[in-house]
């Protein structure tokens, strides 16, 4: 993890990170790690219990976004307290489990077009049940399916 960009801050007795979280959301994203506090704020970067925005044109993809959060969980301690951009405050469950989402609508998607589905079908069959609720933010399970179809084509 020596070659995370960041810039370490000493600031009001804490030791606080900014780190840079490249092709996530978009290409200029960082997460703000208080150190002392244990506390991480992760921005755009994590959309706690709902489908996240991949900001394609900006420099985002869904790859990245979740090997950013793949990062995070590698780096941060078990008891941290997790300030997402979009939902309630979590802790690493709430990293973990929104990196399964994307992990396994991603492989949906993924799935369907090596099954030769149009982005239209793709759309109409939806994704499992078990990530209906991911939907309800404003980001629903449609706009989310086309991220992943935008960002496979962008690779």
């Amino acid at each position: 993890m020596n070659d995370i960009d960041r810039i370490r801050v000493f600031f009001n007795g804490d030791t606080i990170d900014v780190i840079h979280m490249p092709t996530g959301h978009t290409d200029g994203d960082s997460v703000i790690w208080f150190k002392t506090a244990n506390i991480i704020h992760m921005g755009d970067q994590l959309f706690n219990g709902s489908f996240p925005y991949v900001d394609i044109p900006g420099g985002g993809s869904v790859a990245g976004y979740a090997a950013n959060l793949a990062t995070v969980l590698q780096m941060v301690p078990a008891d941290i307290i997790v300030i997402p951009g979009h939902g309630v405050i979590t802790d690493v469950a709430g990293i973990s489990e929104s990196l399964e989402m994307i992990n396994a609508t991603n492989k949906i998607v993924m799935q369907a077009i090596a099954a030769g589905s149009s982005p239209e079908e793709i759309v109409a069959a939806g994704l499992d049940a078990r990530w209906e609720r991911f939907g309800q933010g404003f980001i629903n399970e449609e706009r989310w399916i086309r991220i992943l179809l935008a960002s496979a084509e962008s690779r």
